[in-house]
């Protein structure tokens, strides 16, 4: 399979993910996007502001990798632990953040993280049988306007779509990040990730909408 052919794939499965979550959103009033189904729970706005945040931020990892690479044809970055802080929420964030700082348990973490077949990976972060401990600044608002979500979530995708798209005959494999958490990440596997992470909040939105005392308009 070719450069191009396999970031066209890719871009299918990420933008029907996206497809999908807004498909589901859309139809919603305001009263829904800000219900809680309780109250330590996210509702659908803070949901959509999450997503909308996220994609931000890889936006920005991905801008920054083909900037560095812009001559050499490929370029690494190492994210420290606190750029991007996840973990399994079970675990007190204070408690993870000192665990982290030894290399000795740093090390294992990464090379678990690039042990686990891909496929085992998507399937975790795209089903949220594990509850992920959300980085501080991937943290939504509750409240915000449903239109400027909507808004947000479709202009965020086209800017990433044509920071990519104009290199789909280069291999983007050779663009790569480094999270002490997350492993090795490369172009590919990052378009990957955020769409398990639109598919992973799809499901999140369906219990949302089931909750018993969900507004119905």
């Amino acid at each position: 399979m070719s450069n191009a052919e396999k970031l066209t794939t890719l871009l299918a499965r990420f933008e029907s993910a996206r497809r999908t979550f807004l498909a589901q959103i859309n139809p919603l009033s305001q009263e829904q996007f800000d219900f809680k189904p309780a109250s330590d729970a996210w509702s659908i706005g803070e949901v959509a502001h999450h997503i909308a945040l996220t994609e931000q931020t890889f936006q920005g990892t991905l801008k920054e990798l083909f900037e560095k690479g812009a001559q050499s044809g490929g370029a690494t970055r190492n994210l420290g632990i606190h750029e991007l802080p996840m973990g399994p929420s079970i675990i007190p964030q204070s408690i993870l953040q000192g665990i982290l700082q030894f290399p000795g348990v740093r090390v294992p973490l990464s090379l678990g993280a690039s042990i686990v077949p891909g496929f085992i990976q998507s399937f975790i972060l795209a089903n949220p049988i594990l509850k992920i401990r959300t980085a501080p600044e991937l943290q939504p608002d509750a409240g915000l306007p449903r239109q400027k979500l909507l808004a947000s979530l479709q202009r965020l995708r086209a800017a990433t779509l044509a920071l990519v798209e104009p290199l789909r005959d280069k291999d983007l494999s050779r663009y790569r990040w480094h999270h002490p958490l997350l492993g090795a990440r490369d172009v590919y596997s990052t378009l990957e990730m955020l769409a398990d992470h639109d598919q992973r909040h799809s499901i999140q939105v369906e219990r949302i909408k089931r909750a018993r005392a969900f507004p119905s308009v």
